[in-house]
């Protein structure tokens, strides 16, 4: 029995979602009546051209509310934003956000990719034990199924996550600069990726990166490749973590080799079959006896190679143990070296510091050489100055000499002319 219910288009005036459901049986209406949730009245989209028309003529007569301050989504709207059947009236009862996940764990929600405009969500639900109410809009033919119903065409609309885009450009830093590499552009031979790798001591991760990259467009023995190369050069620069790359390869090489190992296993026990041959073989009744252990004997030869081998052993310990001495008597030589050489260095710094008190020293008596040398400069022009003044006045006395004798010749003559001229009067 077939039953349909089709809400009126009326009910917008109660700020009421517009919904046109048809159930497969009575019960299914007995029991959407009994529950009466919002959260369960979804629809599944099929490609009925007439249901969606009536879909369309039923929305467009929904009031469109300007609301009076832009208010921001929150995280329980964020689930009817998804419907647009859903309004922007405040007094709607609000679903918490986490509703529908606790009603149904582990149901996928998904939209139809062929009918973009009605944004309806459809939910697919097991025949055998439903737990909630199931509605469905059946197109007119039972015999077309609905395109909206694929897996291939169903995406989810309340968990629809936006991945960033992952870049195929890989960032070598080289001499304190960025080298960017695109990885769809690399060679099947990694020959070049991994002497530049090499030449700037990337990371694990760049390694990685390349690999996987290899790895992933097939190519097995470059990804290997590069592995082996990012190993060896984490070993030289002292990098000790290098299980990721281990994890990798072994990774890479099951698989590489798993599924030719699956493809021959099928062959391995008909062909063990057919060359073993079949043999009888009649086994004594009774408990068995215990059997002791063979000792394996050392022949001769292998002996003789244990003897060398031990006395080669006793030789290295015996070097090594007269090269640890040589080494410590190194170390002690060194020790005293750098004690000599503190004690030099000490002294070094006195003779310097005595060196440059001398050569102050020296720079003062220069200096007082340089004044005496004036002063005695110009005691002697001074001295020059008085000598030839003496000998100026000592030639005017030379001139003035004869002079004065005549003038002493005069004196006394007249003298004597007095006397005679004094006698003749008496």
């Amino acid at each position: 029995m077939r039953a349909s219910v089709r809400l009126s288009p009326h009910l917008w005036q109660h700020d009421k979602p517009h919904m046109l459901v048809e159930y497969d049986s009575i019960s299914s209406v007995n029991i959407a009546r009994s529950l009466d949730r919002p959260d369960l009245q979804v629809i599944r989209a099929a490609n009925n051209d007439g249901l969606i028309r009536k879909f369309k003529e039923l929305t467009r007569r929904t009031r469109t509310r300007t609301p009076s301050r832009t208010r921001q989504p929150s995280k329980g709207s964020r689930y009817r934003s998804l419907s647009p059947l859903s309004t922007t009236h405040s007094s709607r009862r609000r679903l918490p956000p986490r509703g529908l996940e606790s009603r149904w764990k582990n149901d996928r929600y998904h939209s139809s990719e062929s009918e973009p405009e009605s944004r309806c969500v459809s939910i697919p639900v097991k025949n055998s034990a439903p737990t909630f109410l199931r509605t469905q809009v059946e197109s007119g033919s039972k015999d077309k199924p609905a395109q909206a119903t694929s897996k291939d065409k169903e995406s989810s609309v309340l968990t629809k996550i936006d991945l960033p885009k992952v870049s195929p450009i890989l960032r070598i830093p080289y001499v304190g600069e960025i080298i960017q590499l695109d990885l769809n552009q690399l060679e099947e031979n990694p020959v070049g990726i991994i002497i530049m790798l090499t030449a700037a001591e990337a990371s694990q991760q760049l390694w990685m990166i390349v690999a996987a990259h290899y790895n992933s467009k097939k190519n097995v023995e470059s990804a290997r490749k590069v592995l082996e190369a990012g190993i060896d050069v984490s070993v030289r620069l002292g990098r000790t973590d290098t299980k990721p790359f281990w994890y990798l390869l072994d990774q890479i090489n099951r698989t590489s080799v798993v599924p030719s190992n699956k493809e021959c296993s099928g062959s391995v026990f008909p062909t063990s079959r057919s060359t073993i041959p079949s043999c009888s073989l009649r086994l004594p009744e009774g408990p068995r006896n215990a059997i002791s252990p063979v000792k394996k004997g050392v022949s001769p030869e292998i002996q003789s190679q244990l003897n060398k081998l031990q006395e080669e052993n006793k030789a290295l310990r015996s070097k090594l143990a007269s090269v640890m001495d040589d080494l410590s008597e190194v170390r002690i030589g060194k020790r005293r070296a750098e004690e000599e050489m503190k004690e030099e260095r000490a002294v070094r710094r006195k003779l310097e510091s005595d060196l440059k008190h001398s050569e102050d020293s020296l720079r003062r008596s220069k200096r007082m050489e340089e004044t005496a040398l004036e002063h005695i400069k110009r005691e002697v022009e001074s001295r020059r100055k008085t000598e030839a003044l003496l000998a100026n006045n000592e030639k005017t006395q030379q001139q003035q000499q004869p002079q004065q004798d005549l003038l002493l010749q005069l004196k006394y003559l007249l003298q004597n002319v007095s006397h005679r001229d004094s006698a003749s009067t008496v």
